[in-house]
């Protein structure tokens, strides 16, 4: 959707898990990745939600399923946010101590060591 006013808040937030159905040969961790004689994707569960607001109160939120590969499900919604409701979007955001909020910088992971067999 092509909106003429500047975007005055975006969220994004997306959730992916894969199973596996298999005979587990080797397995790394609680959420590695497991190895075994086919390696079937049994469900490919994901989940993507977009919410754009812009600063004319006009948003659009947008919320996609995906349990099968390649047959996500799309759910939208667009509308206006009333003048009270938008002022106080534009107060929050106006915070100083939201303005400082960073995001953190990913974890430096060890060097593995492969072992011979």
């Amino acid at each position: 959707m092509s909106q003429s006013s500047t975007p005055l808040l975006r969220l994004q937030r997306s959730k992916a898990y894969l199973n596996l159905e298999t005979n587990v040969v080797h397995a790394q961790g609680m959420y590695g990745i497991h190895y075994g004689k086919s390696g079937d994707v049994s469900s490919y569960p994901n989940s993507l939600s977009c919410l754009t607001v812009h600063s004319d109160g006009k948003y659009v939120f947008e919320k996609r399923d995906e349990q099968t590969v390649g047959k996500p499900k799309v759910k939208t919604a667009e509308g206006t946010l009333g003048a009270d409701d938008l002022q106080r979007l534009k107060t929050i955001l106006d915070d100083e101590n939201l303005k400082k909020l960073a995001t953190p910088k990913p974890p430096i992971f060890p060097a593995t060591r492969r072992s011979a067999r």
